[in-house]
């Protein structure tokens, strides 16, 4: 999803399951396209490295849905 207002500019990717890099192919082309777009994953935290190590931020499903997008 993308997100363009008060929150900043965001690309979104949702993940409800196990991902590995090749997973977030197209958010990353997005961001390389798009670099005033922030990359973002939301999704189960068990999963949080798989994001990380693709230098893509991170955000637990449950936090975002009690505090919303980051800062």
């Amino acid at each position: 999803m993308i997100i363009n207002g008060e929150e900043g500019k965001w690309a979104i990717e949702v993940k409800s399951s196990a991902f590995t890099y090749y997973d977030l192919v197209g958010l990353m082309e997005f961001y390389t396209r798009h670099h005033d777009y922030r990359p973002l994953v939301i999704g189960e935290e068990a999963y949080r490295d798989a994001a990380v190590r693709c230098g893509i931020e991170f955000l637990d499903w449950r936090k975002y849905l009690l505090d919303g997008l980051p800062g």
